[in-house]
């Protein structure tokens, strides 16, 4: 059973940690500020940091990033060993933090890894080190993750989910994912075994469309670790309650401009903030000598599907919704050819085929999409009743509405998240 330590006492009782830790940072000091005082306060014996360089098209960039540089090495007042990989030049978020992990672990064997806006409880440390340790030989085991919103009957449990916001994992683990490659998702030629691992069969479609048909390598890393686990059954650790927290989420990358405002109105409540941390007492689990597993991914989409325009896609009422605007129209056309547009027409596939007679796309690369032709939209077929605008941005949709005017509009984002 857990029990709860002040700050004080965890930091009485956790001090010197042993396992090496990687903190990638970039340019935003007031961030680094709050997560760095949590890596201080626990003094790991080895301490690596890496930092992308500046984009040159970015005014005051440069002096962003020197200025977190600078804090950084002025800050690390306990003896340490200390290296670092500061890049001139930037690489772009993802392969940043692929590179810079790559470089840890051609130094560590194992170690704890964290984003720059990832705040990290004490004792969220030192349950990533304790379960490195008890996991190291475990060949299922590919990651252990300081968070967890999902409700859990365990003090820890093995799981199918993959979390960046804190975690640690081993070099040979590491390694075995395929970020050095171009990985090509589209080689999984046999998906049918989604259709037992997810309960919504909408679901599983469209992650047969990540499979299968989308282009993987756009996407961030720990979407596709995320994938890669499935794939491979591979696992992760998590803890009973959440031991890290998000604190940059209003600069962060889990969101696009288009649905910045969805993100921002839904994200915080789904999930941890700062002052809701707890620091817990982890010498108990050495009692535990059985790992139980629960699946906790399908549990953690459908929350995404709260804030994540994608998800929200299967969410249990969209169906309902598509259906009666169906009963109006006979003749409907999907405006956009892009992921969205795919996704709707394939997940709802089996209620869209005899309505939709055609898509629409401003500069057609096809003449046609899954067996539908791909119009401009200037040559609509005048029998055409309805079209749904599938972008998310709004700005996009404003204009796409405008080259179809006087024709029966909705725009699919509202039908996802109305």
């Amino acid at each position: 059973m857990i029990r709860f330590l002040s700050e004080d006492d965890a930091i009485k009782k956790y001090n010197g940690l042993e396992t090496p830790v990687l903190y990638m940072v970039f340019n935003r000091l007031d961030i680094v500020k709050k997560a760095f005082g949590q890596i201080k306060k626990v003094k790991p014996k080895k301490l690596y940091i890496a930092q992308d360089g500046p984009r040159e098209h970015i005014e005051g960039e440069k002096e962003k990033v020197l200025a977190v540089r600078d804090y950084i090495l002025s800050s690390i007042d306990w003896d340490c060993e200390v290296k670092t990989l500061f890049r001139e030049k930037n690489l772009g978020i993802d392969k940043a933090i692929l590179s810079a992990i790559d470089w840890f672990f051609e130094h560590e064997e194992q170690g704890i890894i964290l984003e720059e806006d990832i705040y990290m409880s004490l004792s969220g440390f030192w349950f990533l080190e304790k379960m490195l340790n008890k996991f190291e030989d475990d060949k299922d085991i590919w990651f252990v993750l300081a968070y967890n919103i999902i409700d859990i009957p365990y003090d820890y449990v093995k799981t199918d989910y993959f979390w960046s916001w804190g975690y640690a994992s081993w070099a040979d683990k590491w390694k075995k994912l395929m970020f050095s490659k171009k990985v090509d998702f589209g080689q999984i030629k046999d998906s049918s075994f989604l259709y037992k691992y997810f309960e919504n069969p909408r679901l599983s479609k469209l992650y047969e469309i990540y499979l299968v048909l989308h282009d993987k390598n756009k996407d961030f890393y720990d979407v596709r670790i995320s994938r890669e686990l499935i794939c491979k059954n591979g696992y992760s650790i998590i803890p009973k309650i959440p031991l890290s927290s998000h604190i940059g989420f209003e600069n962060s990358t889990y969101f696009s401009e288009a649905t910045k405002d969805i993100f921002i109105d839904n994200v915080e409540k789904y999930h941890v903030a700062v002052e809701d941390l707890r620091d817990i007492d982890l010498s108990y689990l050495d009692e535990y000598n059985e790992t139980y597993f629960i699946n906790t991914f399908e549990k953690v989409l459908n929350i995404f599907g709260k804030y994540n325009i994608f998800y929200a896609l299967v969410s249990n009422d969209i169906e309902d919704k598509i259906k009666k605007i169906l009963l109006n129209y006979k003749k409907i056309s999907i405006y956009g050819v892009g992921v969205m547009g795919q996704a709707f027409y394939l997940v709802y596939n089996d209620l869209l085929n005899n309505k939709v007679c055609c898509f629409l796309d401003d500069n057609p690369k096809d003449k046609e999409l899954m067996g539908k032709p791909i119009l401009k939209p200037e040559n609509i077929p005048e029998d055409v009743e309805l079209v749904i605008i599938s972008p998310q941005s709004k700005k996009a949709y404003e204009a796409m509405k405008e080259k179809v005017s006087g024709r029966n509009v909705v725009w699919l984002r509202d039908i996802i998240l109305s």
